[in-house]
């Protein structure tokens, strides 16, 4: 096996982990953007617990229906605080999915460059070889014409 096909099987290996770690963030964004779409929903319902007990309390209302709006409002928070980690946490895995990504393109682009320099060996090889054909016919061809 040629070295340049050897350094071509680990490029192509190289540049199969690039795509899988690419994946790896995109779907670590995706759950990202998820947890934060229901940080958002959770806060939204806040509003508007805390709204409908605003609002309840201008017209008057009995105090157990205040009290069970404000557990839910309380509960609401809860969840929220669980939802902030959750995003928190997504966020770490985004960043750590993006250097895992980045350490296998530096990979992937040290192969190619490997695979370019070797690419480049060859020719050079090829060249050589083919001027030293055409040396030794020019030099046949001169050894041939001075004998006649």
């Amino acid at each position: 096996m040629k070295k340049s096909e050897s350094f071509q099987m680990l490029k192509d290996l190289a540049s199969e982990q690039e795509q899988k770690a690419l994946q790896a963030v995109a779907d670590a964004n995706s759950r990202l953007d998820h947890a934060v779409r229901q940080l958002k929903m959770l806060e939204q319902y806040r509003h508007e617990y805390l709204q409908k007990l605003q609002n309840s309390m201008v017209v008057g209302t009995r105090s157990s229906m205040a009290a069970n709006t404000q557990r839910f409002i309380d509960n609401i928070d809860v969840a929220i605080a669980k939802q902030k980690n959750q995003v928190r946490t997504c966020e770490q895995q985004v960043m750590q999915q993006k250097e895992i990504w980045l350490e296998q393109r530096k990979k992937t682009r040290s192969m190619s460059t490997l695979l370019e320099r070797e690419h480049m060996r060859e020719l050079k090889k090829v060249v050589r070889n083919e001027q030293k054909r055409n040396d030794e016919f020019a030099l046949q061809a001169y050894r041939r014409a001075k004998t006649l």
